[in-house]
């Protein structure tokens, strides 16, 4: 993860920092590079102006669902491949060939170098990151959530919910404010989830343009 500079610093008046907790989205965005956003709230953690929190459970979810995603993509690429050399036993086909060939073996090297980054970006979080870790009564809490039926209903985002609540209901007068950056609204933009942070002094945002914006006006 390439080094970033900010000037300032993340504390106000009261020496408090503002805190900005991730899930496993976060990290999908980061490592492959999908929103340039998420990349300049990790460089403001970074240059400690805010504090980065993400939960254990959402590293190591997010660290089994790149192993399937990136295996999906090479079985794939080898699939076609196959297919390829069927393409190539006829005259028609025989010159282009090699030259799609050489494409496909370029996107499995792609895919080894997003395995790679992958494992760098968690590297890199834990070492930037206040890890949340996933405690016995939180994998209770989590377990009873999700056998309750309650949002965000599926079992691995209870887990991480629940390890969010622990921490805020720990840690909260240490901020200034708190940020929970997710973009998945369908799990956890409900009424019940949205009462429930409110009270704990916790704002919920579903985008990454509208996290920053607030974090600049606090950071201002």
């Amino acid at each position: 993860m390439e080094e970033r500079k900010a000037e300032g610093t993340g504390s106000s008046s009261s020496g408090k920092m503002n805190g900005v907790i991730i899930e496993s989205n976060a990290i999908f965005d980061l490592a492959f590079e999908r929103d340039r956003n998420v990349s300049y709230i990790v460089g403001l953690a970074e240059a400690n102006r805010i504090a980065l929190i993400v939960p254990e459970y959402a590293l190591v979810e997010a660290d089994g669902q790149s192993v399937s995603i990136i295996e999906a993509r090479e079985n794939k690429i080898r699939e076609f491949g196959q297919f390829l050399g069927q393409l190539g036993r006829g005259n028609l086909y025989q010159p282009t060939v090699p030259t799609v060939r050489e494409q496909l073996d370029s996107l499995l090297s792609n895919c080894n170098q997003d395995r790679i980054r992958f494992q760098e970006t968690l590297e890199d979080l834990r070492q930037i990151c206040t890890v949340i870790p996933q405690t016995p009564q939180a994998h209770v809490m989590g377990e009873l959530r999700f056998k309750s039926a309650l949002p965000p209903f599926k079992s691995d985002d209870c887990q991480i919910y629940e390890a969010i609540l622990e921490f805020i209901r720990l840690h909260r007068p240490e901020y200034q404010a708190i940020f929970f950056l997710t973009k998945d609204r369908e799990d956890f933009d409900w009424q019940e989830i949205n009462r429930e942070l409110a009270t704990l002094g916790v704002e919920i945002s579903f985008s990454s343009g509208e996290c920053i914006r607030r974090l600049r006006e606090l950071l201002q």
